[in-house]
């Protein structure tokens, strides 16, 4: 355990007696891009929506499923970059050597001593000090892969454009990378989760910057850590609120501020009091959820591409066990390799089994995941600091080009009808 026991108050001001300076535990990290706001997310999941439920393929469908692979296809070259970068999140020779200050009390010895409740009055109360801030694009990322990860079995179920479309290939494509990009962005969600630690600003006593704060390229206070000694932030900070220097700084000092990450710049981080959503421990269940979720959905999609790829018809059109076995009979008749075990009514009882279990996930279960993981991902994503709000042309435009293609799509549908309004129309006007 890095962090000792501490006492803190509601807004999370540690209470350790402190002589110079107080301490707060807070967040930083990298507010979500304007790509991944509101306002793209939500017309995304109405894109996904829309190609999945209409029945009948036509070029409004196409243009809509070709923004979907598209704008997931961005999320998850992002994907890919987050996880192979993680590790600079927290650098290892942080971990190792990470840095103290003594927040409360005095140290007998001058000396860092893992704190206790039993030993804070002779060496004080040390915390550690591990700057970072983590890019909140993680959480939009596995947002936008994860919704178009798991449609793809609804789409194989219901869709025309997918089991129809030309492009089979280009699709067959498109859910590979979806898987790659699924893999990596939940490795980078989990390793945020493991390892991102509170963050400390350290502000004069009894005074304090109003959070949110942006870091705007503030001067660096910190300097230049040798990764070696341990004191570097105590003295630091010590040195910054000291009286002995003859200027008593009105500014609090963010260590997180100094950090750097290669896809964002520096000034973008924000500090901001931590919202308690939810606890580590729950946190580890959901993720364990989404992984179980995420791997049935895989198994399902592949198991129906097999059977539709090589059996005489697809699964979707099984009506009865017998039905079933019929048509796989077929395939172990056209590969007798597969027939040569013994037990091969075992073999098929089992076989039959799995199936019947895909087809339920399928027509039953696979339509209720995305719809979850949504809730899930909205739900996370609400307690990370927006880049923009609706007042950006970023957020509401997107919007916009939504609606534009819902009343495409409605006048499309409707086009006798719309042909002989005009029709009627005209006719009136001519007379």
């Amino acid at each position: 355990m890095i962090f000792p026991d501490y006492n803190a108050t509601e807004d999370k001001w540690i209470m350790a007696n402190a002589t110079l300076f107080d301490s707060q535990l807070i967040d930083c990290s990298y507010p979500i891009s304007g790509g991944y706001g509101r306002g793209p997310r939500y017309s995304y999941y109405f894109l996904v929506f829309f190609a999945v439920v209409v029945r009948r393929q036509t070029w409004i469908v196409s243009v809509a499923l070709a923004s979907v692979m598209t704008f997931s296809g961005v999320a998850i070259i992002h994907a890919i970059s987050l996880a192979a970068m993680r590790t600079q999140l927290v650098p290892t020779y942080v971990l190792e050597n990470y840095e103290v200050i003594l927040v409360g009390g005095r140290s007998s010895n001058g000396s860092w001593v893992s704190s206790t409740p039993e030993n804070w009055l002779e060496f004080g109360l040390w915390l550690p000090v591990l700057p970072m801030a983590w890019d909140s694009d993680g959480d939009a990322v596995l947002a936008i892969v994860g919704v178009a990860f798991l449609i793809i079995t609804p789409m194989q179920t219901w869709s025309k454009t997918f089991k129809n479309s030309e492009g089979k290939a280009v699709l067959l494509l498109w859910s590979l990378l979806l898987l790659a990009g699924m893999i990596c962005a939940l490795v980078n969600e989990a390793y945020i989760t493991v390892w991102t630690f509170p963050q400390l600003r350290f502000c004069p006593l009894h005074q304090n910057e109003t959070l949110p704060m942006t870091n705007g390229g503030a001067e660096s206070v910190g300097g230049v850590w040798d990764r070696e000694s341990r004191y570097h932030w105590n003295d630091t900070v010590s040195k910054y609120f000291s009286k002995s220097t003859g200027k008593l700084s009105t500014l609090c000092i963010y260590p997180c501020f100094e950090t750097e990450w290669p896809l964002r710049d520096s000034t973008e981080i924000i500090a901001h009091v931590g919202a308690n959503a939810i606890s580590t421990t729950t946190a580890y269940y959901i993720i364990f959820a989404v992984y179980v979720i995420v791997f049935s959905s895989g198994l399902s999609s592949l198991t129906i591409f097999l059977v539709n790829t090589y059996a005489s018809a697809s699964l979707l059109r099984i009506k009865n066990f017998s039905y079933l076995k019929k048509q796989w009979d077929e395939v172990f008749r056209s590969r007798p390799i597969f027939c040569r075990n013994t037990a091969r009514r075992a073999e098929m009882a089992l076989y039959i089994s799995w199936l019947q279990l895909v087809n339920i996930y399928a027509k039953i279960l696979s339509p209720i995941a995305p719809v979850s993981f949504v809730v899930y991902a909205e739900w996370i994503l609400w307690y990370d600091q927006p880049g923009e709000n609706f007042r950006h042309v970023g957020q509401w435009g997107p919007l916009v080009a939504t609606a534009l293609v819902a009343i495409a799509a409605a006048v499309d549908h409707f086009r006798p009808e719309f042909m002989n309004f005009v029709d009627m129309l005209v006719s009136r006007y001519q007379r």
